[in-house]
């Protein structure tokens, strides 16, 4: 692990701790962006291990999903704001990576509506962890390009 890792490690526990031990506990949203092909595990067989099959030559659809867990310090989380998209195309040209299906605007809007659902659900001062994606910070699409 490189010290920068260690140093990012250090400071998400740092803020983490005190968050999850306060009393009354704050609820924790963990976002994630994945996706899965629709023949995955096609090459699986159900049946019989010794069964074969064969390896399809198209992986299929693309499914891309979003969504946030909660954690509200109950037995039980909670899925959140689910958003899948059925792609492998942007812009005419099939993508090679699904952090391309996404991107700051489409996070923006499926964030405020996020946030829609937990306050609908009562929970106030949540605490919302998430990667270092690019789409996860930007400027408004309005803010002046410098010279």
């Amino acid at each position: 692990m490189t010290k920068a890792h260690e140093m990012a490690r250090d400071a998400y526990v740092s803020m983490m701790v005190p968050t999850m031990v306060m009393r009354p506990r704050r609820p924790v949203v963990y976002l994630d962006e994945s996706f899965i092909h629709h023949y995955t595990r096609h090459e699986d067989s159900l049946y019989d291990p010794e069964h074969s099959t064969t390896r399809s030559k198209h992986k299929g659809r693309r499914y891309c999903f979003i969504a946030g867990i909660i954690d509200d310090g109950s037995d039980v989380s909670h899925l959140l704001g689910l958003d899948t998209l059925v792609g492998g195309k942007k812009n005419g040209k099939t993508v090679k990576d699904y952090h391309s299906m996404f991107n700051h605007a489409y996070f923006v809007d499926w964030f405020e509506k996020l946030l829609d659902e937990v306050e609908y659900l009562g929970w106030a001062s949540a605490v919302f962890v998430m990667d270092n994606a690019k789409y996860h910070k930007g400027w408004p699409f309005d803010t002046p390009k410098g010279n």
